[in-house]
């Protein structure tokens, strides 16, 4: 049983076990410690365009690959920050204000998310954009993604 003594004089194996016949059943088997989890902290952006948000492709490799996410960048950004991360986006904006913070946990990562939602003037290329029904229907965006564009705080 995990993390407990063994109970080998009721185990229905116990002629056929190794570790019981070489008396190694405290040693074996070996218990793998846990790895702590890796934390990162991201901005995510969701860019709003009339009825359109902004989402693109991940990697190929990777965590959550092939899937579709919102603009984000690793780190937390400041508010006066993010007009010039937008520029280089080839973004205007009209309204910015922080929607949440959130949090998603994998089993070797841990993301630490600051949202915010920007009602924009313009799309750009470097995306695609589509509606929520859309990408409800036809763009695979993992729970981590999809639960941003609830409404609660």
């Amino acid at each position: 049983l995990p993390n407990t003594v063994p109970l080998c004089e009721t185990c229905p194996i116990q002629e056929f076990c190794m570790a019981n016949k070489k008396n190694l059943t405290n040693e074996i088997p070996v218990r793998v410690k846990k790895q702590k989890r890796k934390i990162e902290n991201k901005t995510v952006f969701i860019l709003k365009y009339k009825n359109e948000i902004a989402i693109r492709k991940r990697e190929k490799t990777g965590i959550l690959a092939n899937l579709y996410e919102f603009p984000n960048v690793l780190g937390e950004v400041s508010e006066e920050e993010i007009p010039k991360i937008l520029e280089q986006w080839k973004i205007q904006f009209k309204n910015l204000h922080i929607k949440k913070h959130a949090k998603h946990i994998f089993t070797h990562i841990e993301w630490n998310m600051v949202v915010y939602e920007v009602e924009v003037k313009n799309k750009n290329k470097i995306w695609s954009w589509v509606t929520e029904k859309q990408m409800e229907n036809e763009y695979p965006l993992p729970t981590a993604f999809k639960k941003l564009l609830t409404k609660e705080k």
